[in-house]
């Protein structure tokens, strides 16, 4: 009898992980707040699918890359339909085959947001282009929020900094690039302000303020652990990452081939800070990027971050 239920439990967990992954839940007024990662077996592209299929009224997307076949499909199939679909990408990361009404933008650096906001309700921000490799191979994290409030403000770009709140959360966004560098000490204001414990994913590190916010962290007794791609790692981000480890940081790499994409931070199993800019000088002076930093993050989402962070430490090596 032991061992039928054992079996029964299984099959309903996998039936649940099924489900899960076919009609992936989207942020809605009682649970405004929804992380995915393909690292935690979520299916990122079930997700985009499922966001544009669930609009009524108006699509509004930024996006560095857009390449996905079936991804471009529904976009064009949305605005036959009547809906409002507008689709901002940068020429340099999208295929030639997109929609007649797709606007590419020209930009001083990268048109690198990631934003998708559905009948202003639903947002998805994150690390995610819309290709094949990043919705499937490269590792990444959207982040899914309910607030009409914040997506007219991210579908209407209205001023570089907004405040918002999700329940207990509280949550601020900051467009780049940001030349008064008010996101930039913000950032590094949350750096300075860790008591305990600071967790960082990131593709590419180089900004050497932020830097030197980590080493400070690490000289006051902060236990500083950062994961980055393997081929950033060796490269561009090869000198901060060295300076972090001689400061004490611990510093880990992907083994690759795939990307690790992420871009964001956890302090103190309390503030959250992710979005689509690298922590470059790029990203806050050249690039049209967003940046967010949530606090208050609702525990299950913390225990969703922290399995995120074991497997990224499982896929990594010194």
């Amino acid at each position: 009898m032991a061992r039928k239920f054992s079996y029964l439990a299984i099959v309903f967990a996998c039936c649940l992980l099924v489900k899960s992954s076919l009609y992936p839940s989207l942020p809605k007024a009682g649970r405004p707040l929804i992380l995915y990662s393909n690292q935690i077996q979520v299916d990122l592209k079930r997700v985009m699918i499922t966001a544009i299929q669930s609009a009524k009224r108006s699509i509004f997307l930024q996006i560095y890359g857009l390449t996905d076949p079936d991804l471009i499909s529904l976009l064009q199939k949305k605005k036959e339909e009547g809906l409002e679909v507008k689709i901002f990408f940068d020429p340099s990361g999208s295929g030639q085959s997109l929609p007649s009404f797709a606007q590419p933008v020209n930009c001083k650096g990268l048109m690198h947001k990631k934003i998708l906001v559905i009948d202003e309700e639903k947002s998805f921000v994150g690390t995610a282009n819309l290709t094949p490799s990043s919705l499937h191979f490269h590792s990444n994290l959207v982040l899914g929020i309910y607030s009409p409030l914040l997506a007219r403000y991210l579908s209407h770009s209205v001023g570089s900094k907004g405040l918002f709140s999700l329940q207990e959360t509280n949550i601020e966004t900051y467009h780049l690039p940001d030349p008064q560098g008010i996101a930039l000490s913000r950032l590094c204001q949350c750096l300075d302000g860790a008591e305990k414990e600071i967790h960082l994913a990131i593709f590419t590190l180089t900004h050497p303020r932020i830097v030197d916010a980590l080493i400070r962290a690490v000289k006051r007794g902060v236990e500083v652990k950062v994961a980055s791609d393997f081929y950033a790692g060796k490269g561009a981000s090869y000198g901060a990452l060295e300076r972090l480890r001689e400061g004490g940081a611990s510093v880990t790499l992907s083994r690759g081939p795939e990307l690790l994409h992420h871009k964001w931070a956890l302090i103190d199993q309390n503030l959250f800070i992710v979005g689509s800019a690298n922590w470059t000088r790029a990203a806050f002076e050249k690039n049209q990027d967003i940046l967010c930093i949530l606090t208050h993050l609702p525990p299950s989402d913390c225990k969703k971050v922290n399995r995120l962070w074991k497997t990224l430490l499982k896929e990594s090596r010194p």
